[in-house]
């Protein structure tokens, strides 16, 4: 349907993606506002839940903004591995395999704190936690950029290439 309009294919990848951060951003929005509202409530229901969930210890591992930063690593790392194979492939073929991607994508934190072993993960860690968090999170912030520009490049190069 988008190629019939006078749209280039360029264009359309790109709106792609722009969608995806809109998305993004409205996610992170109300997932600000459901958490902090649902903090503030003081109903036995809620105080319940909330120390169900945790929620206290997780205030006290992560702030704000390593919230923040985890988010858009995760959303980031999965539309730039989603949208190329999206754009090569038609839609049913790329069901299967971004269901198959994304369990791999899963496993891969797990098989890499085996492999590094539980001692050295817990060493990078404390690394990254002691070195200063704007410095973290704009080194964060440049990869996911060189990663997104990426695979948009690829992604664009596909979906020209492909013949609808």
């Amino acid at each position: 349907m988008f190629n019939s309009l006078p749209v280039s294919r360029r264009d359309i990848v790109i709106s792609k993606y722009i969608e995806s951060i809109i998305i993004f951003i409205l996610g992170l929005i109300i997932t600000i506002i459901f958490t902090f509202g649902f903090r503030s409530v003081e109903m036995p229901g809620f105080t319940f839940i909330n120390n169900l969930m945790n929620l206290d210890i997780v205030d006290k591992l992560m702030n704000f903004q390593s919230i923040t930063i985890s988010y858009l690593l995760s959303t980031i790392l999965l539309i730039s591995i989603y949208f190329p194979i999206y754009f090569k492939f038609k839609y049913l073929k790329v069901r299967n395999i971004f269901g198959i991607a994304s369990l791999i994508i899963s496993f891969i934190p797990i098989l890499l704190i085996k492999i590094i072993g539980d001692e050295n993960t817990y060493k990078l860690i404390n690394f990254f936690s002691n070195g200063s968090g704007v410095i973290v999170s704009i080194a964060v912030i440049c990869i996911l950029i060189i990663m997104l520009y990426i695979s948009v490049k690829i992604s664009v190069k596909f979906y020209q290439s492909r013949d609808l």
